[in-house]
């Protein structure tokens, strides 16, 4: 039922955003059920919002509304004005907002935000630094710590924040992910492959958290018990997404090659490492991850087939079994 009535309310947010853009005259009325779905569906439309939500605000439609829900519009405006740089529009919202909610930590970070949006970091640093001063765990304020340091360029003071924000919400999914991307970013891929575990262990069945976790450790791994652990997690994003995705095919069989490869580094058994590796390697999941391969690339685009046929042959040319008869 939740399913369906928000399916429901897309439908209605495509068909009021294609009267308002169309309309010669636009109803304040269709202008407000819009942005109270858009609320709702959490919905973005910055420049709409932005526009449309302002000229709401000026009318005398706005009169009979709520306080509630006047002040929660005074808002998604303003992070809308915001995102599309019209930081007019921002400012005379949150100057709205202030003076109904003096103090008020959400005020707080919207005027940090419209001091972001008119190239005034320094001055958001502070106010967000105040904010924090006040309310140390502020998630909403923690965030934008780091979004500014990453505005700035400043990728060590960036990774520096999200750490911080991970110290108080450690189960924060989106965080442990953006952090991965810093750390990658910065060349630092032990610690990105950290921030991978952590994701993993807060969402195990995405598979997309498996496959950057492999090919980051294949990425710097030096010996062959390393490599395993990259394969290990490659082929649970195989199983993850049922060989749908090529680049998780890629990945596996990229690192089957590397594992086989008469470079790889032995275990600390001290097994030779192309023997050893055999040993791990399962042929029937690598047969399988090329036979699909070829599927998926005769299904999308048949030119490249071959092309993508001799790619596979070229990686796993030492290790025949693996490839699909």
């Amino acid at each position: 039922a939740s399913a369906m009535a928000t399916s429901l309310s897309l439908t209605e947010v495509a068909a009021l955003k294609a009267e308002i853009s169309s309309a010669k005259k636009t109803s304040m009325n269709s202008v407000r059920r819009l942005l109270t779905l858009m609320r709702e569906t959490q919905r973005k439309d910055a420049q709409l919002v932005s526009t449309h939500g302002d000229a709401f605000l000026k009318s005398s439609a706005i009169k009979p509304v709520p306080d509630e829900e006047r002040f929660l519009i005074y808002e998604q405006v303003a992070i809308a004005a915001c995102e599309c740089g019209d930081v007019e529009v921002a400012d005379r919202c949150v100057s709205r907002l202030e003076s109904r909610f003096p103090g008020s930590i959400r005020a707080g970070r919207l005027r940090g935000m419209v001091e972001e949006a008119s190239g005034d970091i320094d001055g958001a640093r502070a106010t967000y630094a105040k904010l924090l001063q006040e309310h140390p765990s502020s998630q909403m304020v923690l965030k934008r710590m780091v979004a500014i340091e990453r505005t700035a360029g400043d990728l060590q003071s960036a990774i520096k924040a999200l750490n911080h924000f991970l110290n108080h919400y450690m189960a924060d999914a989106d965080g442990w992910a953006e952090l991965a991307d810093l750390y990658l970013e910065a060349g630092m891929h032990k610690q990105a492959a950290f921030c991978l575990e952590e994701l993993i262990l807060i969402q195990p069945h995405t598979f997309c958290h498996h496959l950057r976790l492999g090919e980051t450790l294949l990425s710097y791994a030096t010996n062959l018990e390393e490599k395993i652990v990259a394969y290990k997690h490659l082929c649970t994003a195989c199983e993850l997404c049922a060989g749908a995705h090529p680049r998780v095919l890629w990945s596996l069989l990229a690192c089957v090659s590397s594992m086989a490869s008469k470079k790889a580094g032995a275990s600390s058994s001290g097994r030779g490492g192309a023997t050893a590796a055999m040993e791990e390697i399962d042929v029937n999941v690598a047969r399988l991850a090329s036979k699909q391969l070829k599927k998926l690339y005769a299904k999308a685009d048949p030119d490249l087939a071959a092309t993508a046929q001799a790619a596979v042959l070229d990686m796993l040319g030492d290790i025949p079994d693996c490839l699909d008869d």
